[in-house]
């Protein structure tokens, strides 16, 4: 999907007998994906995207689990396993500077303060006390995303993120 749609989220296995599925949320609080509507549900080509509108959902054991419109029984739910979810970019705020939504750094150029290229940024996860970056060229790096002190400048206009990083600490 284009950079105007954002992946917020994955479709898991049916839930029960009525047509629920678990949801992945990518989102924090999980239950924040259900901000972003409507869906779009694509398997892995955007030629089969669809929409789907939430019917129903709640919070079982931490997991979130949906209902969906036009889906009555685990086997029609079934279908939409692994399906990917994403929303349109405009349906997100606009945040403050020096504040970055995980989606606006992948695909980010990295370099070194002293113009060395690291490789591109593939994703982050959190650690609970700071978000690390995923950064693969020649070698694959884990930077903590730490704004002014690891992490110096980012141009989303021009893709690149500078990061004080040392080469020898993969």
């Amino acid at each position: 999907m284009t950079k105007n749609w954002v992946l917020v989220g994955s479709v898991g296995k049916p839930h029960g007998i009525k047509g629920w599925v678990k949801v992945h949320s990518y989102t924090e609080p999980l239950t924040n994906i259900l901000l972003y509507q409507p869906w779009c549900l694509t398997a892995d080509d955007e030629a089969n995207a669809h929409p789907a509108k939430v019917e129903n959902y709640q919070v079982h054991n931490q997991q979130l689990v949906v209902k969906f419109v036009d889906y009555q029984t685990p086997e029609s739910a079934r279908l939409l396993t692994h399906h990917k979810i994403y929303v349109k970019r405009q349906k997100f705020a606009q945040l403050p500077q020096q504040t970055y939504y995980w989606t606006d750094l992948e695909g980010l150029k990295v370099y070194t303060c002293e113009n060395v290229y690291l490789g591109v940024v593939q994703s982050l996860f959190s650690t609970g006390s700071n978000d690390v970056l995923v950064v693969e060229g020649e070698k694959k790096y884990l930077i903590p995303f730490l704004l002014d002190h690891t992490i110096k400048t980012i141009d989303l206009d021009q893709q690149i993120l500078i990061a004080d990083w040392d080469l020898d600490f993969a």
